[in-house]
């Protein structure tokens, strides 16, 4: 199974106009456009004729044009030669979609289903407020892991976590099926300033903080589905948040992330879902990319990126480390399981002393 069968956010649909843009994932360069009727191109940014880059053309009519020898190609892929009209040159494309703000693509034969991100289950009430992008240099497998690790909230996060003190009495808990790993904390909230509790988000430093995660493998992302409830009446405030972070692999070294807001406005002084999105939304934005930064920060000041599991001093909390590591193989990268090695028992030699015993 190749990496591009899964659906995969690229850039922000305001970033496509109209010069062709580049984005690289999976290893691979892709070239987006925007036709003059609108249509979204998504083709291998490479020429068949010479191998010049696509990206460096410029977009006629439905067509990206080769800026090397104006060789044109549809969103199909399918060309066309001004100095060979008989040639039908062709580039692989993509198939594309266009939702919450960001294109995103897949191989042109895959069946993968796009992702539902805002489950109505988790409240029908839930308003998209912002999409956050920033790029880190370290591999996907490390950025997932930091991603389902509840551990280094305290050290690393200003906002929205758990304390020191409450580290060893989390209540976690870990569900897994063939295609997902659950993970579901509750402990109580870290200390937050006087604006994020009283102006927005109506949470309370010391509030049991319910985080509920499951990560999926196609495509590869997390939802996070957080709500907190008053200790001292036992009734959960009215704010609830979901969060779907995209673990979006540029290379072997590198990866985006992309995450995306969803929050309750009925649970916040803004009740409006307009004035909310215009209000509140800023300052979503400003504390998620803070509170992202800081995680991209640790990454890459990692000694060693490539650590193995079996290298690692795993804790309790780590076991969901190896639950999704096995998946993001199988599921996202297509590889089969290796078969455990046979362990043969020692014959024991306890028989044949008797029996020689015996024979005394």
């Amino acid at each position: 199974m190749t990496l591009l069968n899964h659906w995969h956010p690229t850039i922000k649909s305001n970033q496509l106009k109209k010069k062709p843009v580049m984005f690289q994932l999976c290893n691979e360069e892709i070239v987006l456009f925007r036709s003059a009727t609108g249509k979204i191109g998504a083709l291998k940014n490479r020429c068949p004729h010479r191998g010049m880059r696509l990206s460096q053309g410029w977009v006629e009519g439905e067509e990206v044009v080769c800026p090397y020898h104006a060789w044109r190609y549809a969103a199909d892929g399918q060309g066309f030669s001004p100095s060979t009209p008989k040639l039908k040159p062709c580039v692989s494309s993509f198939s594309v979609v266009e939702r919450y703000g960001i294109i995103w693509v897949k191989a042109a034969n895959s069946s993968a289903e796009f992702p539902e991100l805002n489950d109505p289950n988790h409240g029908q009430n839930h308003v998209y407020a912002v999409v956050v992008i920033q790029n880190v240099q370290a591999p996907l497998d490390v950025v997932v892991d930091n991603f389902s690790d509840i551990e280094h909230s305290p050290a690393t996060h200003t906002y929205f976590g758990y304390s020191y003190e409450s580290l060893a009495r989390i209540e976690s808990h870990i569900e897994t099926t063939d295609e997902t790993v659950r993970v579901t904390n509750t402990a109580p909230q870290q200390p937050l300033p006087w604006i994020v509790e009283n102006l927005f988000f109506n949470v309370h430093s010391g509030d049991e903080f319910a985080n509920d995660w499951t990560t999926y493998f196609s495509p590869m992302y997390t939802t996070y589905d957080q709500s907190w409830v008053n200790p001292a009446t036992g009734q959960p405030r009215r704010i609830r948040v979901r969060l779907a972070v995209f673990y979006v692999p540029i290379s072997d070294r590198e990866t985006r992330v992309m995450i995306f807001v969803f929050a309750n406005p009925a649970g916040n002084l803004i009740g409006n879902k307009v004035i909310f999105q215009l209000l509140a939304g800023p300052m979503i934005r400003v504390i998620v990319n803070y509170e992202l930064k800081k995680d991209m920060d640790i990454l890459e000041n990692l000694a060693d990126k490539q650590m193995t599991l079996s290298e690692m001093q795993l804790g309790r909390y780590d076991r969901v480390l190896g639950e999704t590591r096995k998946r993001i193989d199988r599921l996202y990268r297509g590889q089969r399981e290796k078969p455990k090695p046979e362990v043969r028992k020692p014959v024991s030699q306890k028989p044949d002393l008797i029996l020689e015993k015996t024979h005394l």
